[in-house]
């Protein structure tokens, strides 16, 4: 039988976001709006979680928004028949909360990344250990969760650790790894879409300070990278089960790389502006083609 869905489909891209958001927004409204598809708005914190919605085959579905309220809401939403950016519906709705669960993953999956303590102790003895297993001073203190550098500490000595490490966990919230501190010369942020790397950019390291990414000034230049780092940046997102993210990292003096973390959302806007490459339609695109793939399917 004959497939008519390209030609009698109206579409839908729901958008879930909130007020940090107006570049990411405006480039995914001009996206939808040059393949008229329709584009809807849901601010997290606004909507009605009362509300039944059940979205169809043709809904396309991408959270923007980072607070905890657009997160719920994507959960909410995310079903067997939408379209979104995960491999499954239920990887979206167990997507991991935080860079300690989905380095754990990059580590289960032969991911280079920096050699890691996945929780943070006051233990004397046990700090003294980690030391030895991370290289030595300085190393680094991760807080999961914030971005541009925030909770990214460097720590140079002994008594620092452990002064630093008595006054994180006062309230008993480990949400705290150690890390090895990577002496890198290229700080790289990749964009994954499906089976490839589709655009990329380096960050410059920030004169008196070891963030590379660090404020909202940033100084970055259009840079592609290997073929090795970028089959690296697609594994990462894949072993995540999803299909779409921005990949940072870490490239030392002898071209050693070390993956930092991967996000989605990630704010593709700043490689778009760049390089010139149309990321947001890259990403419309290609969610079109994935439903146009499911409805054959049906």
């Amino acid at each position: 039988m004959l497939n008519y869905w390209h030609l009698i489909a109206v579409m839908n891209f729901y958008c879930i976001t909130d007020d940090r958001n107006p570049t990411t927004n405006k480039l995914l409204f001009e996206a939808c709006q040059k393949r008229n598809i329709n584009f809807v708005k849901i601010v997290g914190k606004e909507y009605d979680m009362s509300l039944s919605v059940d979205l169809g085959t043709n809904d396309l579905l991408y959270r923007v928004g980072t607070r905890q309220e657009s997160i719920i809401v994507e959960k909410l939403l995310l079903n067997l028949k939408c379209v979104s950016l995960y491999d499954d519906y239920l990887t979206g709705v167990k997507k991991p909360v935080n860079v300690i669960e989905s380095s754990i993953l990059h580590l289960k999956a032969h991911i280079p990344i920096p050699k890691t303590i996945f929780a943070l102790t006051n233990n004397r003895k046990l700090l003294l250990k980690y030391v030895e297993q991370l290289d030595g001073f300085p190393l680094i203190i991760k807080a999961a969760g914030g971005s541009h550098g925030v909770g990214v500490i460097k720590v140079d000595s002994a008594e620092t650790l452990f002064s630093l490490a008595d006054y994180l966990l006062v309230h008993d919230n480990n949400d705290f790894i150690l890390r090895e501190y990577i002496d890198y010369v290229h700080h790289a942020r990749l964009i994954v879409l499906g089976n490839k790397v589709i655009d990329s950019i380096e960050y410059k390291r920030v004169r008196g300070d070891f963030r590379s990414n660090v404020g909202h000034e940033l100084e970055v230049n259009k840079k592609k990278f290997t073929d090795v780092i970028e089959e690296s940046a697609v594994k990462a997102v894949h072993s995540l089960g999803w299909e779409f993210g921005g990949v940072d990292v870490l490239i030392d003096k002898n071209g050693n790389h070390y993956l930092i973390e991967v996000n989605m959302p990630c704010f593709f806007p700043r490689c778009q502006m760049i390089t010139g490459t149309d990321i947001a339609g890259m990403m419309i695109g290609y969610l079109l083609e994935k439903a146009k793939s499911w409805s054959k399917q049906l």
